[in-house]
């Protein structure tokens, strides 16, 4: 597995590229393509990037989460 830094960049660079809503779908495009060839280590990376994406997007807290 990559860091998590590298995780967050590629994240951000995606949002950049694609804007937030169109940069989720890429990255799970992406991790769907990697997991066809049999590459599970690269569809954990993509799931992973998704989820930050997701993260990214998100304008409010989950129930239960503290406001720093």
């Amino acid at each position: 597995m990559i860091p998590d830094l590298d995780i967050w960049r590629a994240a951000v660079i995606l949002v950049e590229r694609h804007g937030v809503d169109h940069a989720a779908m890429v990255a799970a495009q992406t991790g769907d393509e990697m997991r066809a060839k049999g590459d599970e280590e690269g569809y954990r990376i993509w799931a992973a990037i998704l989820e930050a994406v997701l993260e990214l997007r998100r304008d409010k807290p989950g129930e239960g989460e503290s406001v720093n």
